[in-house]
């Protein structure tokens, strides 16, 4: 056996393999240097070893880097793209030309398709920011809210293992160690967060709000890039400030991303409603939370929106609707620590002990707060609008930036405010199509002449109020939306007139002598008389 391994074939083959290998690894290397990839390799072999002795979010962290870069070309070619197509399509018509309206509507409607390309593509925060962008319906075009509106229900993707490694990060124990029970499945997911249900060690019924991972990390890059976006639209089309529209989302969404200050955002809102009994704000578990994990109290109850749910369990629409706007309307006027985002998915009804409707507040991750003056001026404002005093009205617009107090006051009321100065147009009188289509082209144009014009104000207004206004309008809007919804039940103006007036005197009062309070109850007695 030994001779046939010493045998000369088998050492011949053996020298005729090395020699080959090593022609091969001169042929490699002579190859390297010719192309000048000596230097590359190293790099990535030095990137590579590095990468690899690195902890887990040091690592996600330099991955999010390496992705910015393609998500900020992908940003720059769409919005030069659109800079071009606003640029070429309007070069030739002014506002007034024929036709510049078709135009502009058509441009708008591309320049939104490719933004929506591009949130969807680059995903994160540019979901957040294009579903930002969709609630800013007072001030985009419609062509933009009807094709963004898509990002509304889009939610990330996990990857596989996610929540364990967050866990793990913020507790050092996986979730299952956390809690007695955790239900892997989430009960409910939007563009930041996802929800799971879970009981702690103590039995106690919980959900958990869980963040997605690399958001923070990705924050100031992507917030960098979509600058870069906004800054190119707003070159182009002056009339929309997207580079401010910018500013105002990415200090929400900084907020948003703090659940800290969320479960602080919960708690005082508790406090700041503790006079309207049914009002109800989840309990917050602050040994289970941390600035990407939010555990509070977990709550069974009925979407607001879920009419049948509601009519099934006896409770009464109307009784709702009531208890909703003055809820809201006490945190504009009295507080001015406001939920901006009370859609119908954060606001939940459960009976109460008497077999009432008790509303329970979620998801308190971006409020808005008003300064006192800021607050009492709005609230003198609306307490002018039902006086009809135009005075009074001019005076806390000013206080407020505003110069044309009429608009203003429709925007609070949300309806269209006669006064001596701006009795009710023409146009009113339309109430339907069959209207409509008996007016003359003439007559039609400047119908339309006058909502372009009143558009174009509407933003000045919008831009000259102070920035917490533009979430209360939000606020309103959205409750508006859920009272349309429910059948418009109740008067929404009367109520919150009555809670403007309360706040207003509770900020203004001098004093509690006899005089004041006869003062007092003279105005509101001329208060509710105007409300008839």
């Amino acid at each position: 056996m030994w001779n046939k391994l010493r045998a000369p074939s088998l050492f011949k083959a053996a020298s005729t393999t090395s020699l080959y290998r090593r022609s091969i690894n001169t042929k490699i290397s002579k190859f390297i240097r010719s192309r000048g990839l000596v230097a590359p390799l190293v790099l990535f072999t030095a990137g590579a070893g590095t990468y690899y002795y690195q902890d887990e979010p040091t690592r996600r962290q330099l991955r999010v880097t390496l992705q910015g870069v393609n998500r900020l070309i992908r940003s720059v070619i769409t919005g030069a793209i659109v800079t071009l197509d606003y640029k070429i399509t309007l070069h030739d018509v002014t506002d007034e030309s024929a036709g510049y309206t078709e135009r502009l509507n058509a441009v708008h409607k591309r320049a939104a398709e490719r933004i929506l390309w591009c949130c969807l593509k680059n995903g994160g925060l540019y979901i957040k920011f294009g579903q930002g962008l969709v609630i800013m319906n007072h001030i985009l075009p419609r062509p933009y809210l009807e094709t963004l509106v898509v990002l509304q229900d889009k939610v990330l993707t996990r990857g596989p293992h996610e929540v364990e490694t967050l866990f793990k990060e913020e507790f050092g124990k996986l979730p299952s160690e956390v809690f007695r029970e955790f239900d892997e499945e989430p009960i409910a997911a939007a563009s930041l967060a996802q929800v799971h249900k879970a009981v702690t060690h103590t039995g106690d019924e919980v959900a958990v709000k869980v963040q997605y991972i690399d958001l923070q990390d990705r924050f100031l890059g992507d917030m960098f890039t979509m600058r870069i976006l906004a800054v190119l639209l707003g070159k182009v089309y002056p009339k929309l400030d997207f580079a401010d529209i910018l500013k105002e989302l990415k200090g929400n969404m900084a907020r948003e991303l703090d659940f800290v200050a969320e479960a602080t955002n919960a708690e005082k809102c508790a406090r700041d409603l503790s006079h309207l009994p049914y009002v109800y704000v989840p309990k917050v578990h602050w040994n289970l939370t941390t600035k990407k994990i939010l555990t509070t109290e977990f709550i069974h109850g009925v979407k607001i929106s879920n009419k049948q749910a509601l009519a099934e369990a006896g409770l009464s629409l109307h009784d709702i609707d009531n208890k909703l706007v003055r809820c809201f309307a006490d945190q504009i006027f009295h507080s001015g620590h406001v939920h901006a985002d009370p859609h119908p998915g954060n606001l939940y009804v459960r009976k109460d002990k008497q077999g009432k409707a008790e509303l329970v507040l979620l998801d308190h991750g971006l409020y808005e707060y008003m300064e006192a003056t800021e607050r009492i001026a709005l609230a003198n404002m609306f307490k002018a609008i039902v006086l009809k005093d135009e005075e009074a009205m001019r005076l806390h617009a000013h206080t407020m930036n505003v110069d044309e107090w009429h608009l203003l006051a429709c925007c609070l009321t949300q309806k269209y405010v006669a006064t001596k100065s701006n009795p009710p147009p023409d146009w009113r009188k339309i109430k339907n199509k069959s209207d409509w289509k008996k007016l003359s082209e003439q007559e039609k144009k400047e119908i339309r002449d006058y909502f372009e014009d009143l558009h174009s104000r509407m933003l000045d207004v919008m831009k000259q109020m102070p920035k917490p206004l533009m979430l209360i309008m939000r606020n309103l809007n959205t409750i508006r939306s859920i009272h349309r919804d429910h059948g418009n039940l109740v008067n929404r103006y009367i109520i919150m007139a009555r809670s403007a007036v309360e706040g207003a005197e509770k900020s203004t009062r001098q004093g509690h002598g006899l005089l004041s309070i006869a003062r007092s109850y003279k105005e509101r007695f001329m208060f509710e008389y105007h409300l008839k």
